[in-house]
């Protein structure tokens, strides 16, 4: 693992924010992102090949009213517009990856679920460490960061072999290296 330094990140803002003039001015070609439910939605379902995301009732109506604010309200410059729309692909394909799951085996909605540990608590407080010892205890588990970016598993993971939301998430480790 390579140490990044905070010099290295010097030139960031400067190329960001060159990047943003640069797409900006190709707006009128059609290169703006396009964030609106119907968008989303086909980019997910064509990623993930599954099309039902179960009921439409505890989902839609939220997604709408994001979308809303973040079109109306947040002023997005294009690189923000891009990371909204990978992060808000992500979050469909985590629900149509977990609708395949409940659909394909109801009995998991059964299951008894276990107490959760939530810690909250301001940076720098000793949060990290807390959670480190609780996850030390044999008795309980851990969330890992991979699990928490994409909950339910892929229909094409394949026994015996490393899970494909691990290498996910260490890309977008990686991007946080920018």
């Amino acid at each position: 693992m390579r140490i990044v330094r905070s010099s290295e990140y010097q030139n960031r803002p400067d190329l960001i924010k060159i990047v943003n003039a640069g797409w900006q001015l190709t707006y009128p070609l059609g290169t703006k992102i396009d964030l609106t439910k119907d968008k989303l939605i086909k980019a997910a379902r064509k990623e993930t090949k599954l099309q039902d995301f179960g009921p439409e009732t505890d989902w839609e109506e939220p997604l709408e009213k994001l979308l809303e604010s973040v079109n109306e309200e947040a002023q997005l410059n294009p690189f923000g517009r891009f990371i909204t729309k990978v992060r808000l692909v992500g979050l469909l394909k985590s629900r149509l990856y977990a609708n395949y799951w409940f659909t394909k085996n109801p009995e998991i909605l059964e299951q008894e679920t276990y107490p959760v540990f939530l810690i909250a608590g301001l940076q720098r407080t000793g949060t990290t460490k807390l959670q480190r010892l609780l996850a030390a205890d044999p008795d309980t588990r851990g969330l890992k960061s991979w699990e928490a970016l994409n909950p339910a598993p892929w229909p094409q993971a394949k026994a015996g072999k490393e899970d494909p939301r691990i290498a996910e998430a260490r890309k977008s480790e990686n991007g946080l290296k920018f």
